[in-house]
């Protein structure tokens, strides 16, 4: 479960998050709305642990596979090396099996900085994935990707993390991307 209480959360002398409530039960999928700069990502980043809250309540797995906003791999790596960074080799096969499911197996020996944007978040969301946390954290994570490679992309998610009773939050201004799930809506502004 992903739960935040009364979670407040300064970046200097600006309040980003004031009294912030959430909570996303497991196998369950919230999706966090709202303008930019009102404090998604920044509670997203409490619940995986990345930032501190300054008070209130932070429960959520030990474990939590993230697809932040930016990719986050190295260009200069393959794509192949850029998932096992993160996995034991026990996940190898699980991995290759995924980048066959997102239409990227061909392109597994390819450097990173040779793929389209698009290619690029799949390489993340598979990471995710494929490290297999007790919940995930998607930030924009469909960016860039064409409607067919969003469908696979979701069909994955719901089955390696909602399906297996995992909790799911998913950051996204876009109606397209939240329908992909059955998620609930929360709408949040000015961090409230």
């Amino acid at each position: 479960m992903f739960r935040l209480t009364d979670v407040s959360f300064s970046y200097d002398d600006k309040k980003v998050l004031s009294d912030f409530s959430l909570s996303v039960e497991n196998g369950e999928c919230a999706a966090l709305c709202g303008p930019s700069g009102c404090g998604k990502t920044t509670a997203a980043m409490i619940l995986a642990r990345l930032l501190k809250a300054d008070s209130g309540e932070v429960t959520s797995p030990e474990r939590i596979s993230v697809v932040f906003q930016e990719d986050r791999l190295i260009e200069g790596f393959s794509v192949i090396k850029n998932i096992r960074l993160c996995l034991y080799e026990k996940d190898y096969a699980f991995a290759e099996s995924l980048l066959k499911e997102v239409g990227l197996y061909e392109q597994r020996s390819k450097k990173v900085r040779e793929l389209s944007g698009g290619m690029k978040r799949r390489v993340s969301i598979v990471r995710a994935v494929a490290f297999g946390g007790e919940g995930l954290i998607l930030d924009e994570a469909f960016n860039g990707i064409d409607k067919d490679n969003k469908v696979i992309c979701a069909a994955i998610i719901k089955r390696e993390f909602i399906d297996k009773g995992k909790p799911v939050l998913m950051i996204s201004h876009s109606a397209e991307d939240i329908n992909l799930f059955d998620c609930k809506k929360i709408d949040m502004r000015n961090g409230e």
